[in-house]
C-alpha cells in the first residue's frame, strides 16, 4: 500500500435555521448534493437546490444504507462527469461517509 496523507481543516456549522442561510455560506458554483432518495421525497432537497439558484447544482440520491464499495463505485462516474467543487452530504451516516468517500475519489482531497 503507497503512503498517503489527508489534511482536514473542518469548519462545522449548527443552527436550527441554517438550511435558510445555504446561498450565505456555500461560495462554490458546482454543487453535488449526495443523499438519500428521501430526501427528494419530503422536499428537501428542492428547498436547498432553490436556495442555491445561482449556483448548478445535482441531487445524487445514490446512497443505501450502509454502501459497499460496488455501490460507490456505480456512482462514481456520474459525480466526475458532473465536475462538482463542493459536497454536500444529506442525511445520517452513510450519506455522510460516502460524501467523504466521493472526495478523495473525485480529487477533492489531494495528497499533502
Amino acid at each position: 500500500m503507497s503512503e498517503w496523507s489527508y489534511f482536514n481543516p473542518t469548519r462545522i456549522l449548527f443552527s436550527s435555521n441554517l438550511i435558510n442561510q445555504l446561498e450565505k455560506v456555500i461560495e462554490f458554483k458546482r454543487v453535488a448534493i449526495i443523499t438519500t432518495p428521501g430526501f427528494i421525497e419530503r422536499g428537501v432537497t428542492k428547498k436547498i437546490q432553490e436556495l442555491l439558484s445561482d449556483k448548478t447544482t445535482r441531487v445524487f440520491d445514490v446512497v443505501k444504507p450502509n454502501p459497499d464499495i460496488e455501490d460507490l463505485d456505480a456512482s462514481i462516474i456520474d459525480i466526475r462527469l458532473f465536475s462538482p467543487d463542493c459536497l454536500i452530504g444529506l442525511g445520517g451516516g452513510s450519506s455522510i461517509d460516502s460524501a467523504k468517500i466521493f472526495s478523495r475519489l473525485t480529487g477533492f482531497c489531494k495528497d499533502q
